[in-house]
């Protein structure tokens, strides 16, 4: 289901990923784990087409996700719910996943 391999990510010029590569199937479920500043969250960051310069592969149902916009990446299924910072002013975690949960696209409207 999502198959990301040699995922590289920068900050300027500094390189701070160096050839990730995960796999989840169907079904699965997979946990980041890592002290802090390891990249669980550039990782997921970049996955997400949340990083300025990325560079790889990342493919979620048969669709490479790099080079793609966000909201195409969303449109797919995927989605980010950061947990360091409030998205919305006064929303908790759990409010602000129900709210991506919410405005996910219906079966009906995501792209085949």
């Amino acid at each position: 289901m999502l198959q990301v391999s040699n995922l590289n990510a920068w900050y300027g010029s500094s390189h701070v990923l160096q050839d990730i590569g995960i796999e989840v199937a169907r079904g699965e479920i997979v946990c980041l784990i890592g002290r802090n500043g390891a990249g669980k969250t550039t990782t997921l960051k970049s996955i997400m087409g949340l990083m300025d310069r990325t560079r790889g592969s990342a493919i979620f149902k048969g669709k490479e996700l790099l080079g793609q916009p966000a909201h195409r990446r969303f449109a797919l299924g995927l989605a980010y719910v950061p947990e360091e910072r409030r998205i919305v002013q006064g929303f908790r975690f759990g409010r602000t996943f129900a709210s991506a949960w919410w405005h996910r696209p219906r079966r009906s409207e995501r792209p085949s």
